[in-house]
């Protein structure tokens, strides 16, 4: 049931029930007055009966009392007239006396009472002296009352047509009550949808008009509020500009105006931003932000909108079509961005990188992401290619993308299922031909696409934490296996593993920790592992935090092995200094050494180096019969390559220790490859 109809029945309730209680009590007081005036006419009449019959009651006329009594009983709702003399006895009467004849009760005053359905009046008639009789007078109370309810339905209209007039006005005050009812209603009913465009009518000055102000004065706060709340969801805060939700409006609205042109983004990064928060502070990085944001704005003037993504990304709207016309603008960005920075005293530098993808006409708001998202792509390239510079998208970024994606999903879940797997390569004493340790390589069992070398997936895997689950795996697997081969045997005790050891790794402090619990987990000294750096790697800086790990390193036992010798920057004082147990040549002086001059004699004077130093080198890449017997005849200590053996799962390698024979030490012999000699 609805509010009105419940107000509606519960106000008649109230009305009839009142309109119920003032009938009863008028309908009391009415038959109340109505008997108080007959009681008054009763005794008005017996006062004039008295006065008439005085004279002959004096003389004791019974004739003349007798025609006053006939002449007032014929009177009409008379029943009974008596004239009695002072000792009670009837002198005169006419009509009926009832059941009671006579006089009953009399006093000095006129006396009234009720027989039945009669009212009996009696009074004294007195002479000069004293009383000289009495009379009595009856009238029928039905006559009575027949007045008496004339007067009750004269009442009764007139309190049913007051009732009318009160419910009839009561309804129309409450209809329009109602109208201002039902539009609170139905306006909280469309705030409730979100629509605040509609208004209360105010009607009149009362309390419902009053409720109906205050209702469109919220409704014109929310609005206010709305429009600050939808400002403040598509601005960034710190530097004013539109974020991802203002520049989505703002294209979605350049599309409608120009839905036939086509428009261009360019995803722009800092580059070397992060020190500056770590360094300063991210006050000092806010700061930046600000400086970085008012400059991209002068730089693209009217050409276009910005809008900063978080962090240090920003995304440059261009009304334009050009490709060529978007990279010219992304690259006077980038060197706005790169002029040097004043903040207080210091001068800060840093730059940008930026992608650039075309938004095609008629875009609906999937194209606007996927436009997004090619210009992160993009961007992306970008660094990769040396940052500070800009490159335009291409599909084939994407799918190149893609590739990667799925690298890393399967190698994230390839850890759990153990299809990361050492690969083992033996390395040859020349000298001896004996096995003196191999190199552990990483090798990955994709279910789909085989075996895959580090060269095929390590360029796709950007997760650190990864990177060191699959390192920490394979590591595992090779430390178990070496200890394994020298209790059985098949190896010396002085054998080593060599495992490579990145840039990353180096500068962790908890390097040289984590591969002594790894050494003495399986029994193994730290001896029985050659860490293999880079020589770019530990060159770079002095202050190379590589390099602490590094000595950290050496004193706990580890042999260091210096590779891909020749291909970095390394200088012989450094190459002293670091206590280097072992250089590996790289593959490219080895191979065609013995066609290229040059190459030959860079290669014997490496091994100089080495022996003239203390320092054991070995030759990767060895490849020929010719390549070991050139090797020989300069002096290298050892090799690694095709020619002994190619690089052998784990069962593989142990198989291959136990074919091998000891190499015999007779004149026929030399020259032959360890490999021959295993056969």
């Amino acid at each position: 049931m609805s509010f009105r109809w419940k107000l509606t029945l519960l106000t008649t309730a109230i009305m009839l029930a009142a309109l119920a209680t003032i009938t009863y009590h008028f309908l009391l007081d009415l038959r109340k007055v109505a008997h108080d005036q007959n009681r008054t006419n009763i005794v008005l009449a017996l006062k004039f009966f008295e006065a008439a019959v005085q004279d002959p009651l004096q003389t004791v006329d019974r004739a003349e009392l007798t025609d006053l009594a006939d002449t007032l009983a014929a009177q009409g709702g008379v029943l009974f007239v008596g004239v009695y003399d002072a000792g009670g006895r009837e002198i005169a009467a006419a009509g009926d006396p009832g059941p009671t004849p006579g006089l009953t009760r009399i006093g000095p005053d006129p006396v009234v009472r009720f027989e039945g359905a009669r009212m009996v009046g009696t009074a004294r008639v007195r002479g000069i002296a004293r009383p000289i009789g009495a009379i009595r007078l009856d009238m029928s109370i039905a006559a009575v009352d027949k007045t008496t309810n004339h007067l009750i339905r004269a009442g009764l209209t007139d309190v049913v047509l007051t009732a009318l007039a009160v419910v009839t006005a009561f309804t129309l005050a409450l209809r329009r009550l109602m109208r201002g009812v039902d539009a609170l209603k139905q306006g909280a009913e469309r705030v409730t949808q979100g629509d605040l465009s509609g208004r209360v009518p105010v009607i009149g000055k009362d309390e419902i008009a009053a409720a109906a102000r205050c209702f469109n004065q919220m409704t014109e706060a929310l609005i206010r509020k709305r429009r600050a709340l939808e400002i403040q969801a598509s601005t960034d805060a710190l530097t004013g500009l539109p974020n991802r939700k203002g520049l989505n409006l703002h294209i979605e609205d350049a599309c409608e105006r120009s839905p036939d042109g086509d428009h261009v983004l360019i995803h722009l990064d800092l580059d070397n931003f992060k020190p500056i928060n770590d360094t300063l502070g991210h006050k000092a990085g806010d700061a930046v932000l600000r400086v970085v944001s008012r400059r991209i704005s002068d730089a693209i003037g009217r050409c276009g909108t910005v809008a900063r993504f978080g962090g240090d990304e920003f995304v440059v709207f261009c009304e334009m079509g050009s490709v060529a016309a978007a990279t010219r603008l992304s690259e006077r960005i980038i060197a706005a961005v790169s002029e040097p920075i004043r903040l207080g005293t210091a001068q800060l530098n840093i730059g940008a990188s930026a992608g650039i993808a075309l938004l095609p006409a008629g875009a609906d708001p999937r194209a606007v992401e996927a436009a997004i998202s090619n210009a992160d792509i993009a961007l992306y390239a970008a660094k990769a290619q040396g940052r500070g510079r800009a490159t335009v998208f291409d599909q084939g970024m994407r799918i190149r993308l893609e590739i990667e994606t799925r690298i890393l999903a399967d190698a994230t879940s390839g850890v759990s299922r153990g299809e990361f797997v050492p690969y083992f390569q033996p390395q040859i004493d020349l000298a001896t031909g004996a096995v003196t340790g191999f190199e552990c390589l990483m090798r990955w069992n994709h279910p789909e696409f085989g075996l895959q070398t580090p060269e095929q997936f390590l360029c796709s895997l950007h997760d650190g934490a990864l990177l060191a689950a699959i390192d920490a795996e394979t590591r595992r697997q090779a430390c178990a296996w070496l200890a394994a081969e020298i209790a059985a045997g098949r190896l010396g005790a002085d054998a080593q593993l060599g495992i490579n050891v990145t840039q990353s790794q180096l500068r962790d402090p908890n390097t040289a920790e984590a591969l002594l619990d790894l050494a003495f987990s399986h029994g193994l000294d730290p001896g029985n592992i050659a860490v293999e750096i880079l020589e770019s790697v530990i060159f770079e800086r002095a202050d190379d935090p590589a390099l602490d790990t590094l000595q950290s390193l050496e004193k706990a036992g580890f042999n260091i092995d210096l590779d891909d010798f020749g291909t970095g920057y390394s200088s012989l004082e450094k190459l002293v200094s670091l206590e280097v147990d072992r250089i590996k040549i790289d593959r490219t002086f080895v191979t065609g050494a013995r066609r290229d001059r040059n190459r030959r004699l860079v290669l014997e004077a490496v091994i100089g180096i080495g022996r003239a130093l203390g320092i054991e080198v070995l030759a990767e890449g060895v490849e020929t019969e010719a390549d070991l017997r050139l090797l020989k005849d300069l002096g290298c200590s050892s090799v690694q390559g095709y020619a002994i053996a190619r690089p052998m799962p784990a069962e593989a390698a142990s198989a291959w220790l136990a074919r091998r024979q000891p190499a015999p030490d007779r004149e026929g012999d030399r020259g032959r490859t360890e490999l021959d000699r295993s056969a």
